[in-house]
């Protein structure tokens, strides 16, 4: 075994050990992923193997001049390490293309004295060379794409690059192709300078290298091609589990239902909107009072933005608009845009409630209760535009706002005492259905953001992706047989999102370790809590409502619920509490210009849910000094002389 292992792995010819040597150092970028793989090592920990083997590949031509030259001629290995230094640092330091450029050209210059007396040294190392400067532009195009993706380096006057996404296949072909000659060609020039035939370089230890190498590739392909098919059986399950096909063409489907767009509505919505918040013009006060119907302000304030808000032509072109239902918006939804879609009317939707709060607010104060429900009604025409085939969870998250919207006028209106019984019933009755709507509304938005995960994923690695700047991402689907072990890194992490995305929100996630679930994770885990949050909003209501019912047959408000619902977020029942709670309200400051929050107490009666931290903040929902509260309440404020 000795004498086997010295015949194979041994050679008294330096030319053949340095060219082995520069084999296994190229050959370890798909040796040591291969073997990763079978670790379960994560991808991130490629990075400093394959700047190491760039490193050893840069030096071991340098360890051949040094052995082969010795002392008297030590200047020429020295100065061969100066052209592998220029050519190969702009690639382990990830420098511009620019710059790969720019180093190739003094590393030709010094490399052209000594090709004289090397015969290939010349073409060998400028085949190198130019391969790097393929490389470095291919690194440098991918990392334009993800800055674009991610937003972080892309500002619109930012001036276009050199090289543009749509070359990072033919500049990584042409790098690999450069680079396999310069490898042969380092071959010729061993074998010339050691005075050996050009099939002696590749000695034994040097075969039994590429035949690692190849089982490697071969290995991680398969891998690969199982991770891939493993990946496509998971889409398969959840096209199942959701009923349609994670594509755009049924989001876009699913989205319309039997709504059909109208060209001319959201614009005319737009432009109202514009009107009373001209872009580029100064926020004006009347601006900040609206965005805050919840707000204390000054009788004369409160007076100076009641007599714009009734005499606004805008608000009641707005207010006509919104009395029926909503139609749907022609959104482009096509693969690999998804990303990109313009939600501009979820602002636009949010807006309107507000003014609809306000016209509660103005329309008790005027005795004009029929304006007050015509404005609830309007709200909750816009909440179910938002919860009809919600493409995104995003429009659940507006929609919610825009029915807390509706509980708060319909808390303001419980106040007032004037809503006679059977609106009160038919209010318990439209939350009860809002409640059960819920659960649907869920399911679509998973779905929806199943179909965005998977656009999205899929659009990065087929190029299909518009980026911040109008332009494609790269296309890396066809380099995936190029380099095995990536490709089964990202099937692998595309499949554990998957899973993950298709879990139910409120239920224990599978968890993956991928750089794809890590990025989506914490954002998906919310998601449950919201719609959680908006269940306890309702049930909080429809007993606050019911609690107003039993005063009005028993003369006086109970000291606790006879029956209060279940908290969704621990089972248990609800809180109630009458008398002085705790609040934190805005409040206008004449001398800011603005609203500040103040804590107050004040009397009446509240219905609340202990909420995400699962304890009693006294149903305190907003930020204190001293805590975080999130518990979900509904109230009602006594006027003065309303206690029993």
């Amino acid at each position: 075994m000795k004498d086997f292992l010295k015949k194979v792995f041994y050679s008294d010819n330096r030319a053949e050990k340095v060219f082995a040597e520069l084999t296994l150092v190229l050959a370890l970028l798909w040796i040591i992923p291969g073997v990763l793989l079978f670790c379960s090592v994560p991808v991130l920990e490629l990075g400093p193997v394959i700047v190491l083997a760039s490193a050893l590949f840069m030096l071991i031509p340098y360890d051949f001049e040094r052995a082969e030259k010795g002392q008297e001629q030590n200047w020429r290995p020295l100065l061969e390490l100066l052209i592998v230094v220029l050519i190969g640092l702009p690639l382990v330091l990830s420098l511009s293309f620019v710059w790969s450029a720019a180093c190739l050209l003094p590393g030709a210059l010094l490399a052209f004295p000594l090709s004289a007396c090397r015969k290939w040294f010349f073409i060998r190392w400028l085949c190198i060379g130019a391969a790097v400067v393929c490389f470095a532009g291919a690194m440098e195009t991918a990392g334009l794409s993800v800055d674009c993706i991610s937003g972080t380096g892309w500002t619109p006057d930012r001036p276009p690059a050199l090289i543009g996404p749509e070359w990072f296949p033919a500049l990584t072909a042409a790098g690999t192709v450069l680079m396999i000659a310069g490898y042969l060609l380092t071959a010729l020039y061993h074998a010339r300078s050691a005075q050996l035939p050009f099939g002696k370089i590749f000695s034994p230890a040097c075969r039994i290298v590429l035949g690692i190498w190849a089982t490697a590739y071969l290995l991680s392909l398969g891998m690969a091609l199982t991770e891939n098919h493993r990946t496509e059986e998971t889409i398969a399950a959840l096209e199942k589990q959701f009923g349609r096909p994670l594509a755009a063409e049924s989001l876009k489907a699913m989205y319309l239902r039997d709504r059909k767009p109208d060209a001319a509505f959201w614009p005319e919505v737009g432009s109202c909107i514009n009107q009373l918040c001209p872009e580029g013009t100064p926020i004006g006060p009347d601006v900040l009072i609206a965005e805050m119907p919840e707000g204390i302000y000054p009788e004369e304030t409160r007076k100076n933005f009641k007599t714009f808000f009734e005499h606004s032509e805008p608000i009641r072109k707005l207010e006509k608009l919104f009395d029926r239902k909503l139609p749907a918006r022609d959104h482009l939804m096509e693969p690999g845009r998804l990303a990109n879609i313009q939600l501009v009317e979820l602002n636009w939707c949010r807006d309107v409630c507000r003014k609809e709060l306000w016209r509660v607010r103005f329309s008790i104060e005027n005795g004009d209760l029929p304006a007050a429900y015509a404005a609830l009604a309007r709200m909750k025409n816009t909440a179910g535009y938002l919860g009809a085939g919600s493409p995104m969870v995003i429009c659940s998250i507006v929609m919610f706002s825009c029915e807390n919207y509706r509980l708060g006028g319909m808390e303001l209106l419980l106040a007032d005492g004037r809503v006679p019984d059977p609106v009160l019933k038919q209010w318990i009755v439209e939350l009860e259905q809002a409640e059960k709507a819920l659960s649907g509304i869920a399911f679509d938005a998973q779905y929806a953001e199943t179909v965005l995960m998977n656009d999205t994923v899929e659009g990065i690695f087929n190029g299909q992706a518009i980026l911040a700047d109008g332009t494609h991402s790269v296309c890396l689907y066809p380099l995936r047989w190029l380099y095995p072990p990536l490709w089964y890194y990202f099937e692998r992490d595309r499949r554990q999102l998957l899973r993950f995305m298709g879990e139910k929100w409120n239920a224990p996630h599978a968890r993956g370790d991928g750089i794809l679930s890590q990025y989506w994770r914490p954002a998906v885990e919310t998601w449950a809590d919201l719609f959680t949050r908006q269940t306890a909003r309702y049930r909080a209501m429809r007993a606050l409502i019911g609690v107003e019912l039993e005063k009005r047959r028993t003369g006086k408000y109970p000291d606790a619920l006879e029956n209060p619902p279940a908290d969704p977020f621990t089972g248990k029942p609800m809180l109630y509490k009458k008398g002085k709670m705790p609040l934190i309200v805005p409040v206008w400051d004449p001398a800011l210009g603005r609203l500040v929050s103040e804590a107050r107490e004040a009397d009446g009666i509240a219905v609340w849910s202990v909420g995400c931290n699962r304890k009693n903040d006294q149903g305190q929902d907003q930020a204190t000094a001293k805590k975080k509260a999130d518990d979900v309440r509904a109230k009602m404020i006594f006027k003065p002389g309303a206690h029993d």
